[in-house]
């Protein structure tokens, strides 16, 4: 698989994660106004960011 190839799937699978994510989110929280949906959205996503495993 080339350099190119890799970044491409890398790419693809962000976006799947991400579309769960907002997914499941939307499940749990099926009436949220799409306001507070998207702000409660970047707060789990900010747990998410810069965690050392």
């Amino acid at each position: 698989m080339t350099g190119a190839q890799r970044m491409a799937e890398a790419f693809a699978l962000t976006e799947m994660v991400r579309k769960l994510f907002v997914a499941g989110l939307r499940k749990q929280f099926p009436d949220m106004p799409e306001p507070e949906f998207n702000e409660l959205m970047l707060k789990r996503l900010e747990k998410c960011r810069n965690r050392n495993y």
